[in-house]
């Protein structure tokens, strides 16, 4: 049988305002004397027993190359394939298993299969380990390890490797902050197309804070991330449309950009369509919406939904919902940070016109609200 390149499988960390452990992105391909296989063929060489056949379909499956997607599916080649000591399979279904695609989430197989993988050295495998040592997932939390892993893995050149090797070195994580040497790694990854290192390139020239200011460079990079359909991209560039930084201003995109991103569960964009519709950007105002898309962010505890609800129902003369949010906004802040002091501030001012029951009754409120979350 020829022999058939697999780009590996691999499931890192997402953060937003919570880590949510999020199986990013599966790609296949194989080549065969310089050409793709045909589906057929792999299917036969699969049915046939050969493990790289095997673990190639469970790609296609996993990530909808040359089949329907279908994770059922995918787990069952990958299991096939492990079993037979192929370490891109080993990773594929350690990462299933971790994200709960296809199969039940399974933290202890995530972690059996994924070492497995990991001590034949693969890099899909070790990056897989290092994201659950990161995050505690199935395992104590070890960020010297998690740091050594993503090392490891990012020097084989595994694209979301070096992403959270830049990660770990931005954030001191296991390792003495480098911020500076952490950056050469996330661009490192972002030019080798994985969109959480151009969207995090993008969300960084536009605030800068890790990179210096550079609405052109913001535009960029938000642009490559969105391609691959990155909810954080498509987010970022819904921003540099709204207030014309790096493009051509454009409310409509902008709307357009943050409704993808939105639909998609980025809490951040919720938050942003929220804006919209509150002051009537590019669309009808409507405060019943921007009221619903503020408290799906807020529900994922996005601080900054918090603080646009309150100040809305401050600005519409409603001081009890005002003072509930500015008390959520207030107990998720951090301490000493400036949307702390912010929410302490708008608590204490709409407080002035309420009664001590109606503001017991709002605390009341924002028990259950976090009780039920």
């Amino acid at each position: 049988m020829p022999r058939r390149k697999v780009i590996k499988i691999v499931m890192t960390i997402l953060v937003a305002c919570l880590v949510v452990i999020e199986f990013r992105r599966i790609h296949s391909f194989f080549k065969t004397r310089g050409r793709p296989m045909n589906i057929n063929q792999l299917q036969e060489a699969a049915e046939d027993g050969n493990p790289a056949a095997e673990t190639a379909l469970a790609c296609d499956y996993a990530g909808g190359t040359l089949v329907h997607q279908n994770y059922r599916l995918a787990a069952k080649w990958f299991l096939i394939a492990a079993h037979k000591g192929q370490a891109e399979a080993e990773a594929g279904i350690g990462s299933l298993y971790l994200a709960g695609r296809g199969v039940t989430r399974d933290y202890g197989k995530a972690l059996f299969w994924s070492q497995r993988s990991a001590n034949q050295g693969n890099a899909a495998g070790e990056c897989n380990l290092g994201a659950m040592y990161s995050e505690g997932i199935g395992v104590k939390r070890d960020y010297a390890k998690a740091y050594r892993l993503f090392e490891r893995a990012a020097a084989d050149g595994q694209s979301d490797a070096e992403y959270d090797l830049g990660i770990t070195l931005i954030r001191g994580r296991g390792v003495k902050p480098d911020a500076a040497r952490g950056i050469i790694w996330v661009r490192r990854a972002a030019k080798g197309g994985w969109s959480a290192a151009q969207a995090y390139l993008a969300g960084g020239y536009i605030s800068g804070n890790s990179l210096p200011k550079n609405y052109a460079m913001a535009a960029y990079w938000a642009k490559k991330a969105a391609i691959q359909n990155s909810a954080e991209g498509i987010n970022d560039l819904g921003v540099l449309y709204l207030n014309g930084m790096g493009v051509a201003q454009d409310r409509g995109l902008a709307l357009k950009e943050f409704r993808v991103a939105a639909h998609a569960g980025y809490a951040p964009a919720e938050s942003n369509l929220g804006v919209m519709y509150e002051h009537g950007y590019a669309v009808e105002r409507d405060i019943l919406r921007a009221a619903r898309w503020y408290k799906a962010a807020a529900g994922q505890k996005y601080l900054m939904a918090d603080l646009n609800l309150a100040k809305m129902y401050e600005k519409a003369g409603d001081m009890t919902k005002a003072s509930e949010w500015f008390e959520i906004a207030r107990r998720t802040a951090p301490a000493q940070s400036e949307s702390r002091i912010l929410a302490e501030d708008g608590k204490k001012r709409v407080s002035k016109s309420l009664t001590d029951e109606q503001i017991r009754r709002a605390d009341v409120r924002v028990k259950k609200w976090f009780a039920s979350k």
